[in-house]
């Protein structure tokens, strides 16, 4: 059993039963905190579409927020989300652009985290 994340009827992301809960759950905390939607529409329980601009929105939101503080707490919570979100968006044909090398590290950072990401 797993969650399933489409993106155009296309599957980018399925984790386990217990990884997708604690996704959707950290999503919708973070979407209340940044006051934003978050783009994942629930289509049954364990499976949801992802409406891909507004997920783009909420990521860059995240993403944004996670680079106008040097707080190390606060990033390492957002780190690990926003990887795996990066991971989502790139794989639904959006990426988001780098205005820094500390950006474009970790954008290549989602790139190795993806490898662990089952389709």
């Amino acid at each position: 059993m797993s969650y399933v994340f489409d993106v155009n009827d296309q599957t980018v992301w399925s984790p386990s039963l217990r990884l997708g809960r604690l996704y959707v759950s950290l999503t919708e905390c973070i979407g209340q905190l940044m006051g934003c939607p978050t783009g994942l529409v629930p289509v049954a329980g364990d499976m949801f579409n992802i409406d891909v601009e507004q997920f783009r929105g909420f990521v860059r939101t995240v993403f944004d927020d996670y680079f106008s503080t040097d707080h190390p707490v606060y990033r390492q919570q957002l780190r690990g989300f926003l990887l795996t979100s990066l991971v989502m968006l790139g794989r639904g044909g959006v990426s988001l652009e780098a205005a820094s090398d500390e950006q474009r590290a970790l954008l290549a950072e989602a790139e190795l985290h993806g490898r662990s990401m089952a389709l």
